[in-house]
Order: structure tokens, then C-alpha cells, then sequence
């Protein structure tokens, strides 16, 4: 086995250096040595490979030999990936970082202890980590210090996910397939209630991209029921479901009021925000984002008219509120904010103002690479007013870049409030689009305390 091995591999194939063979009987000894508990750190496969003479460049090879031989397994962890292995191979040697099981049925049996944990321990697909540590994986089986490290290879495989901030992790394999009452919990969609919906579709489904998505819904303040496939949230005044089809290799996000007068922009945002952040930002696969036409869900049609969201970000620009749904030869005029209320930012409209009529706008102050900021006045309140300035050869790509960071600011600087921060009064849409803020006479902080400031600290 181990010669057909050397053959194939494209280091080796000429020759079979001795430290090789040396190397392989060190591996018989140390499983012999560590019996049932057959983790051994870099650190001491560092001063094994010393022993048997292999090169410190070389070290990674010889272990990627006697992995694909069957007789360990090495974690390496993320950061020793890439071209340079051997080089952070010897980086993670001197940082005493990673381990290699010299059994690898151990591995399989640890994978196995985690989805057929007693019932007892699990609730809704959640583990405490005390109680993994304490019950699944006692010391006596699994050494504390590689917790850490098995965390990120369980997850890295899409069996477990740590939930943030929380000591809970996340076991997909063990939620039910189904919610058994959810066609009661989410009935047929009432026409008089305000309903968003939002589909992502995907080319390639990543292992794991659903559980993934979960683990971070489940850090919003909210009540949930959740199964491998769905998870329905409730937030007093909204519910809101995300499905993962995999038939389609879509996830669907739908929301709606619990009553005719509510509106259930503000969690549709939220959950819709979370989503892109992890695939965007986090997993960075393509993705295709279309809106549905609400008046044709609402006349039942199998195939309504898809609005991408790049679409209706362009409109938002150019300050089009009107989408046109042309379907059965009809035109249909959708606004924009029942297609996309997170675009149109409704869930922020307590702070939408109108710049020509509620503020006096004086002195140019400051400027940046799209944005001109001017001293004002806002209800008899000195303010600053930062107002986006988009150049007219700028592409559609950059401009819908811009418009999403304002509309990002904007969401940022209202979720957090605190003296020691400026203050958001208000945004505007309209041309131009603008912030009013907070006015702080002597600047920002950074340039008071450098710079040849006039006033005290304190």
C-alpha cells in the first residue's frame, strides 16, 4: 500500500528517501503508546520527524504520504493552507499549534459520538459545550487541550456550528426534518396582510450553507422553530420564514404582518442583511437575489415575475419608485418599497426627512470622494449635512456601491446610540441623498488631539 502510494505521489515518485520508512515505524510506536487516546500535537511530530532525520520543508510531505496511506490524520488548521505549507508547517512547530491522530478510526468515532449524543443532552439541535466536554467527550477520551481544534475541524465538516456569544453549539443532523405543524403555524398568504419575499439562488450550495445561516439568525433576539431545512421566526408583531429548497438550490425568505395594520419591514431587513453577510461576506460564493412580484403571488401565478435586486437598487439611484410588471401581456406597477422595503429603507421611516423644507443648509464644512458635508439647521438645531455627491460619469456598478454604504451608514449609526457617538437626526432619499447629523464644533477626535487644538481636553 505505502509503495503503490510513492509511486502515485508526484514528491516521490523517483525515489523513497529512508527518513520515510523511519518515519513509519515511529507511527507504529506511537499508536502502540497512545492506545484509545491517539492524539499527538506538532510539537512532538516536530521532534519525531527530527529523530528520523526528515527535513523541517520536507515534514508535510511525509505526513501527506501516511495520510493517504490510512495511517494518521493531520489538522494543520486553516492557516496552514496554501502553497507555503511546509514553510507554516514549521511556523505552527514553533508555535506548538495543530495535532495529528495516529488512529484514524478514532476521528470516525469521535464524528459518531457527536450525532448519536443521548437525547438527554440535546434540545432542539443544541449542545451545551460543558456538556460535550463533560459527557460526550470526557478527558479520559478526548485531551482538553485539542477542544478547541476538533471545534473548528466538526465545523469546518458541517457537523457542528458554535453558536456566538453563546456556549451552545449547533448539531444540524440532529433537527427534526420537518415542522410537523407548520402549515398551521404559516397558513396560505392573506392578500389584506403585507407580505416580502426574497429568493437567493445559487449555482453551487456549499456544505454546510444552511446550518451556517442558522447559527446566525439564532443570535437575533427573537422566538424561533426550526428543522433542518426551515426556520420560522417571530418577532411579536411579524413572523417571518426562510427555507432552504434544496431541490432548487434556493433559500426563500418571506415575511408578514401578524395583523393588517403591521408592517413587517424591520425583521425582513434584519434576516435579509444577516443572509447576504454570510454569504457574501463570509462564505463568498455567487449568488443570484430576485424579488418576486407581489401582486402576481397574490393572484396565485405559478410563475410570477423576478426582480433582481441589483434591478431595484439601480431604480432606488436614479430615484424611480415605480417597478413595472409586465405579465399575460399586462403592465403592472409595483413600488418599489413592497418589492424591496430594506432598498427603499421603510423600516427606517420615523427618521426620513426633507431636506429643501426642514433644513437650512449654510457653509460647506468638509469633503470626501462623494460626499460634500455643510453646517445646517434642523428644527432650530445647528446640525451637519452630509450629502451624497455622485460624479455623472460615475458607472451604475459604483454608483449602486455608494447608495448601498449610505444606506449602510444609515442603518449603523441607528442601531447605535451613545454619547460618546455622533448622533443620527435623519436621512434623506431625495436628490441628493443626504445624513443629518450630530454637528461637533471642534471636529473629530482624532484630528483635536493631533492637531493644534484651542480647547482643553476634558
Amino acid at each position: 500500500m505505502l509503495d503503490n502510494i510513492i509511486i502515485q505521489h508526484p514528491v516521490l515518485s523517483e525515489s523513497l528517501p529512508s527518513y520515510y520508512l523511519h518515519f513509519k515505524e515511529a507511527l507504529e510506536v506511537l499508536k502502540a503508546k497512545f492506545g484509545n487516546m491517539p492524539v499527538v500535537e506538532w510539537e512532538m511530530i516536530g521532534a519525531i520527524a527530527e529523530r528520523c532525520q526528515v527535513p523541517k520543508t520536507k515534514i508535510i510531505d511525509v505526513i501527506k504520504v501516511f495520510q493517504l496511506s490510512g495511517d494518521l490524520v493531520y489538522f494543520a488548521g486553516s492557516e496552514a493552507a496554501g502553497e507555503n505549507q511546509n514553510e507554516k508547517f514549521v511556523s505552527h512547530l514553533d508555535q506548538k499549534l495543530g495535532f495529528v491522530i495516529v488512529e484514524p478510526q478514532w476521528i470516525t468515532q469521535l464524528f459518531a459520538s457527536i450525532v448519536s449524543t443521548h437525547s438527554d443532552y440535546i434540545k432542539n439541535g443544541l449542545l451545551s459545550r460543558e456538556v460535550l466536554e463533560k459527557e460526550v467527550w470526557p478527558p479520559s477520551v478526548v485531551p482538553p487541550n485539542v477542544h478547541d481544534q476538533l471545534f473548528r475541524v466538526l465545523s469546518s465538516y458541517g457537523i457542528i456550528f458554535h453558536i456566538p456569544g453563546q456556549d451552545t453549539i449547533l448539531i444540524p443532523s440532529l433537527l427534526d426534518t420537518k415542522l410537523d405543524n407548520l402549515q398551521a403555524l404559516w397558513p396560505a398568504h392573506n392578500p389584506r396582510s403585507i407580505q416580502f419575499t426574497r429568493f437567493y439562488s445559487f449555482t453551487f450550495v456549499p456544505s454546510g450553507l444552511f446550518s451556517r445561516v442558522m447559527v446566525h439568525l439564532l443570535q437575533l433576539k427573537h422566538n424561533y422553530q426550526y428543522w433542518q431545512t426551515g426556520i420560522l421566526v417571530d418577532d411579536e408583531s411579524s413572523f417571518c420564514l426562510i427555507q432552504y429548497h434544496v431541490d432548487k438550490n434556493r433559500i426563500s425568505v418571506a415575511a408578514r404582518s401578524k395583523k393588517d395594520v403591521e408592517n413587517p419591514a424591520v425583521l425582513f431587513s434584519s434576516i435579509n442583511e444577516v443572509l447576504e453577510a454570510v454569504i457574501e461576506h463570509q462564505l463568498r460564493i455567487s449568488v443570484q437575489i430576485e424579488i418576486p412580484c407581489p401582486q402576481c403571488l397574490i393572484s396565485q401565478i405559478l410563475q410570477p415575475t423576478l426582480f433582481t435586486k441589483h434591478s431595484c437598487e439601480a431604480a432606488a439611484t436614479q430615484h424611480k419608485g415605480i417597478m413595472e410588471c409586465q405579465i399575460f401581456e399586462e403592465t403592472h406597477q409595483i413600488p418599489l418599497y413592497k418589492l424591496a422595503p430594506d432598498i427603499a429603507m421603510i423600516d427606517f421611516e420615523c427618521r426620513r426627512i426633507t431636506i429643501d423644507s426642514q433644513v437650512s443648509v449654510g457653509e460647506e464644512i468638509g469633503k470626501g470622494a462623494f460626499a460634500t458635508v455643510y453646517k445646517g439647521t434642523f428644527e432650530n438645531k445647528t446640525v451637519a449635512v452630509k450629502m451624497i455627491d455622485i460624479p455623472k460619469k460615475c458607472s451604475e456598478e459604483k454608483t449602486i456601491e455608494i447608495m448601498q454604504e449610505f444606506r449602510h451608514e444609515v442603518r449603523m449609526m441607528s442601531r447605535f446610540q451613545h454619547s460618546c457617538l455622533v448622533e443620527l437626526i435623519g436621512f434623506s432619499l431625495s436628490s441628493p441623498s443626504a445624513l443629518v447629523v450630530e454637528y461637533l464644533q471642534f471636529g473629530d477626535l482624532y484630528n483635536y488631539i493631533h492637531g493644534n487644538q484651542q480647547y482643553p481636553l476634558e
